[in-house]
């Protein structure tokens, strides 16, 4: 049997970070050494994560060699700028936990900032700690093969550059897209930052030996912009994070769950009217409707609960340990997926989706419509438009699984390895 195959996984967030952008590189971590491959971790030391999760840390395969840099984090000086205390934790994206997402004018000043003078990310400064030990360990442990996963998109410029200067092969990961996201016209970007954005993301896409995506839509997307081979793997679930026996959710309640951060979007107007109407047509459904979220909540989301009159209905669980998180989904009679109704993000496909597939659950959609999304939730027949939804239905309409152990972490990382293997030969036979 032959020894496995080094490769450097680098990633801004690993455990004992939490939330959602933790999952897909701890789980690769996981499962690569079953199929030829030992994972050595590049993260950081020092990392201003929004959610912390140790619980985690029982993925990592024993033995595994994780090495932490110190990184230069601008949010501790955003913290003190804008008055936030040293403990609190900074949110995802442009998640906020006051009474609404209205900016200060400080506020403002560090978005504009972080966009202009932090190309691509606030993260950008790791790199001065990162790429030396890179170096170190691809020679050290020749290493033949480096896996960066972004964002923060800065991890891929460490990665070009440990490439650069060592010959060995790169895969670049993209769970978001760069400057296709969504909140990308948030940054209040002038002219010269845009372009270099842009630079750079073509400079990562042409440079890398593959590319790796979440999605078809982002596949077309990067397709336009690089000739690298683009391979899509999906997020999924782990069949072993699954809650040991069976969940029930209580027979008289209608219970609907929503896992994950509650972005400022657009669409919470449109869920919480029609949840609002529910109850107008149906005053029976109001002792027994219950919306359970667990995650970070953005304090205009927060409002319209209280505008919509569904705060008797909320139950709010904050972030929960992945674990636990898991065992409230299961708990639920319908499931909640709430994707950004923006141009661009057909190609969304969040990591929760495929945790929410393995339940069985209906899962109540609102999102762009045709969508990356949209046409999975058809697939394993769980699609059901919150729009067109009838609540009473609900407890009696079955859900769907079809088709969805390809998507099983374990499957992905097969998907992985095949990837790395490419890549490393494509490196060794160029001329």
């Amino acid at each position: 049997m032959s020894d496995p195959v080094p490769v450097l996984l680098i990633s801004y967030y690993f455990p004992p970070a939490g939330g959602p952008g933790v999952q897909r590189v701890l789980k690769f971590c996981k499962f690569l050494p079953q199929f030829g491959f030992r994972p050595f971790i590049l993260t950081v030391k020092n990392g201003e994560f929004p959610a912390e999760d140790p619980s985690l840390e029982k993925d990592i395969p024993p033995g595994t060699v994780i090495n932490r840099t110190f990184i230069p984090e601008p949010y501790a000086g955003y913290k003190l700028f804008t008055g936030m205390k040293k403990s609190e934790k900074t949110g995802v994206a442009f998640v906020k936990k006051g009474s609404s997402s209205k900016e200060s004018w400080k506020e403002k000043l560090s978005v504009w900032i972080r966009g202009n003078l932090f190309v691509p990310d606030a993260r950008v400064l790791w790199r001065f700690t990162a790429v030396p030990e890179g170096i170190r360990l691809v020679k050290k442990e020749k290493i033949p093969v480096i896996f960066s996963s972004g964002p923060p998109h800065s991890v891929h410029l460490t990665a070009m550059a440990i490439s650069k200067k060592t010959g060995c092969a790169w895969v670049a990961d993209f769970r978001d897209p760069w400057t296709g996201i969504d909140y990308y016209q948030k940054l209040r970007l002038t002219l010269p930052a845009d372009r270099l954005h842009h630079r750079l993301e073509r400079k990562v896409l042409q440079t890398a030996t593959d590319i790796v995506v979440v999605s078809e839509s982002m596949k077309t997307d990067f397709s336009r912009i690089t000739t690298r081979p683009v391979t899509i793997i999906p997020n999924g679930y782990d069949e072993e994070d699954l809650p040991a026996g069976t969940l029930q959710p209580p027979p008289d309640k209608l219970v609907i769950g929503y896992i994950g951060n509650m972005y400022p979007v657009k669409n919470w107007a449109e869920v919480f009217g029609t949840i609002r109407r529910w109850l107008t047509d149906n005053p029976e459904l109001k002792t027994r409707l219950e919306l359970k979220f667990a995650g970070s909540e953005d304090g205009s989301v927060l409002s319209l609960i209280r505008e919509n009159g569904l705060e008797a209905n909320t139950r709010l669980l904050g972030y929960l340990p992945h674990d636990r998180a898991l065992e409230e989904l299961f708990s639920c009679h319908a499931l909640l997926l709430v994707i950004n109704q923006e141009p661009g993000n057909t190609h969304v496909l969040t990591g929760k989706l495929f945790e929410y597939l393995s339940t069985g659950c209906p899962i109540l959609f609102s999102g762009p419509i045709p969508g990356d999304a949209w046409s999975l939730l058809n697939q394993a027949g769980n699609a059901h438009r919150l729009a067109e939804t009838n609540p009473e239905d609900l407890m009696k309409t079955p859900g769907g699984k079809t088709g969805i152990e390809a998507f099983t972490r374990k499957n992905l990382t097969r998907q992985l390895a095949g990837v790395l293997t490419h890549s490393i030969d494509s490196t060794r036979t160029k001329p």
